[in-house]
């Protein structure tokens, strides 16, 4: 039986014709990717940022004239600018991001950043 099994999964998984690739892409239709727009702003003591309240305010070496990155999954995609939408933020591209930039970028959680240094 497994090899039945085996042999059947080996001829779906290598049939690559352009009904299995359609299948596969309905698929994908509907996965839901995290978007994320990015300010990359410099750095930040981390000291300073133990001790940020509600109400403080950061300001950036950062032009209001420059886009910001709009990253899916990790990966950049587009520039553009944060909007207005009426009572809801937007973000309008202008422009998707150079084909050597869709690189995935590993961040990691600031909680394991804040343990690294206690």
């Amino acid at each position: 039986l497994r090899q039945k099994f085996d042999q059947q999964w080996s001829l779906r998984r290598s049939g690559n014709d352009e009904a299995e690739q359609q299948r596969l892409l309905n698929l994908l239709r509907e996965s839901l990717l995290r978007l994320e727009a990015r300010l990359s702003a410099g750095n930040v003591r981390l000291s300073d940022l133990l001790n940020l309240r509600a109400g403080d305010v950061l300001a950036f070496d950062y032009p209001a004239q420059r886009p910001v990155t709009l990253e899916v999954d990790g990966c950049r995609r587009f520039d553009g600018w944060v909007v207005s939408d009426g009572r809801k933020r937007a973000f309008q591209i202008e422009t998707p991001a150079p084909s050597d930039q869709g690189k995935r970028v590993e961040r990691r959680p600031l909680r394991s950043l804040i343990a690294d240094h206690r």
